[in-house]
């Protein structure tokens, strides 16, 4: 398997691509955007976890990612949480899109984690 810092790495370093509308779905995440908040909501059954920053500062940062469940918290099946604007990395009003990275979580064969179905989404700001 590939390890989890690679995978999500990828995953993030990919987002270039990508260009989705204001309230879009991709596997078990759901993104709501408002004038102030982005709503993230789990439609799955497993633990779900994220990762938001504004897009140009994500391909500038140096983060230290979620590398295990017990490194962040989850979104919960079925949850829904509110991610104020003014909290993501990099935001200001002039910002344009946001970048939401989410995954999922399975115990490893060396004792450690793996992730598994991860997604990547370039949400447009209003």
């Amino acid at each position: 398997m590939i390890p989890a810092r690679l995978v999500l790495l990828g995953g993030l370093l990919g987002a270039g691509g990508c260009s989705v509308p204001t309230d879009v779905q991709l596997n078990s995440l759901r993104v709501q955007v408002t004038a102030t908040s982005l709503w993230l909501e789990n439609r799955g059954w497993q633990p779900l976890y994220t990762f938001v920053a504004e897009r140009n500062t994500l391909a500038l940062a140096s983060f230290a990612a979620c590398l295990s469940p017990a490194d962040c918290e989850p979104i919960l099946p079925g949850a829904r949480i509110e991610k104020p604007l003014a909290e993501i990395p990099g935001y200001t009003p002039a910002a344009r899109e946001v970048v939401v990275s989410h995954w999922q979580f399975r115990s490893a064969r060396n004792g450690g984690y793996e992730i598994v179905n991860s997604g990547t989404l370039v949400v447009r700001l209003p």
